[in-house]
């Protein structure tokens, strides 16, 4: 792995830390008419396929991505680190970001917490027909585990093989700089089985069923140790955790119209659901926002939190259109994320912020990841 520069100190790095606060799938439907509480019963229908909201590394250029290359896609954004993506690119510090625990009070609060556990993910690639993408995460453990797509931490789970020149950090703070390194504690195998083949396409389609992941920070490139209890967002796991108008933070790093890497800043709107929508059980598995900000290429991964400070899911997809005021930007929730991850694994989320980090990486690194890096190896060299 390439060696990271850094102007950080570890009394710098560590200063940040204290000091802040805090389309991909196949189909599905659209949930709820307006009710009273959320112990009512919505109507929900079924999501329809958006684009994924990664960005390419390309979109760090003098020319942003262009809105028509978005239709519902995953939120990540390409970053071609040359012309031919082929010479690989390390993280740049350009400042000191800092960590810290706000003592503001009500939305104020909100937002600090909310900036303090956001982490921009980036991978730099040096092998020609891998893609260098920057996307976005949420810390949800103190110890460091991040929750975001599988069509992010694919990624992260590619950057693994020998074959594959690839590597991956956790950004932090405004504008990012690179903190950690990356490992995967678990990717949806069902994802990775069914979308490996789009991990060259420089946009996915779908409905960001099956698009999660939970990753965590590890060997600090600014010194921090790993023993630093680090700030993160609680989670709503309830089936349905909000209902349409209810006001909630969208927070993410878009990527899509910034120019240089080094311009890469977390932006928090505060919006109203527009709906909510099933795979299939009548929860609310997906909840869209409409057109914000963050609807552009960058956010996928990103924060949809409650007044409250709740993380009530994560950014997956977007429509297609001109302006990101017209865009539908859609969220997985984290009920949907929980009982997929129990029906895939045997665990929850609960279960995996009380489990031992290390043994879980290790069990997920010799037990499943090799079969599915296998998979991304053998659709990348297509």
């Amino acid at each position: 792995m390439q060696y990271i520069r850094t102007i950080f100190t570890y009394a710098a790095a560590v200063t940040l830390l204290l000091t802040i606060g805090v389309i991909a799938a196949d189909t599905y439907t659209t949930l709820i008419e307006p009710a009273p509480s959320v112990s009512s019963n919505p109507k929900i229908e079924t999501p329809a396929r958006f684009v994924a909201t990664t960005s390419d590394a390309s979109s760090m250029t003098a020319s942003a991505v262009k809105a028509a290359d978005l239709e519902t896609v995953p939120l990540h954004s390409e970053m071609s680190t040359s012309s031919n993506n082929s010479t690989q690119k390390s993280p740049r510090q350009t400042a000191k970001p800092r960590i810290h625990n706000s003592s503001e009070s009500g939305l104020d609060a909100v937002d600090a917490r909310v900036r303090s556990a956001l982490v921009n993910i980036q991978c730099f690639a040096g092998t020609r027909g891998v893609r260098s993408i920057t996307a976005s995460g949420v810390l949800i453990d103190s110890r460091g585990i991040i929750l975001t797509n599988a069509h992010v931490a694919q990624h992260v789970l590619l950057s693994q093989s020998p074959e594959i020149n690839l590597d991956c950090y956790a950004y932090y703070g405004s504008p990012a700089h690179p903190l950690w390194n990356l490992e995967v504690l678990y990717v949806s195998p069902t994802w990775i089985k069914k979308h490996a083949g789009d991990i060259k396409k420089e946009r996915s389609i779908g409905t960001g069923e099956f698009d999660y992941a939970l990753l965590r920070v590890t060997n600090s490139t600014a010194g921090i140790p790993q023993s630093m209890i680090l700030p993160f967002l609680r989670f709503d796991t309830r089936s349905i955790p909000a209902l349409p108008e209810d006001t909630v933070f969208v927070a993410s790093y878009p990527a899509e119209f910034v120019e240089k890497e080094e311009d890469l800043n977390a932006l928090i709107s505060i919006t109203s659901i527009q709906e909510l929508l099933t795979f299939g059980d009548g929860a609310a598995d997906v909840i869209s926002v409409g057109g914000v900000a963050g609807a552009q290429s960058g956010s996928s991964g990103g924060a949809l939190v409650d007044l409250s400070g709740r993380l009530l899911g994560i950014i997956t997809t977007t429509s297609d259109s001109p302006t990101v005021s017209e865009r539908d930007l859609r969220a997985i929730s984290v009920h949907y994320v929980n009982k997929t991850l129990q029906r895939e694994s045997g665990l929850d989320l609960q279960t995996i912020l009380h489990a031992d980090l290390p043994t879980l990486a290790e069990s997920f690194a010799t037990n499943i990841a090799p079969a599915l890096i296998d998979l991304l190896v053998d659709a990348v060299k297509k």
